[in-house]
């Protein structure tokens, strides 16, 4: 019996604004994430949205998931304070990106003074 090679992958995850490209950073927490996986293992990677408002102003809503391919998972459950997980198997490198939005706080003396 010979050795058996098997292949490597890394999963790289990282938060995104809405237009799927810009990084932001401080508004999650992801799950813990290996530097590689087995081919064939399945990954479970659950982020965790910070629902604090940021600099007192605003805050970001978790929109869904999306890949390199540019496949997106969206939000299928309501509340931000949820943790919402996406499955992937590690068959390539893959890259995930977590969507988020941004809720700017309202200013409550524009709408007494409107």
């Amino acid at each position: 019996m010979g050795l058996k090679y098997i292949k490597k992958y890394k999963l790289t995850v990282n938060a995104v604004a809405e237009d799927g490209e810009t990084p932001i950073e401080g508004v999650c927490e992801f799950s813990e994430i290996a530097p590689e996986y087995d081919q064939g293992s399945i990954v479970d990677v659950t982020v965790t949205p910070n629902i604090i408002y940021t600099n007192g102003e605003e805050r970001y809503e978790f929109l869904g998931w999306v890949d390199e391919e540019n496949n997106s998972t969206p939000l299928m459950t309501a509340g931000s304070e949820a943790e919402i997980k996406r499955t992937v198997e590690m068959n390539k490198d893959i890259n995930l990106k977590a969507k988020f939005n941004v809720i700017t706080k309202p200013n409550i003396l524009e709408y007494l003074y409107d």
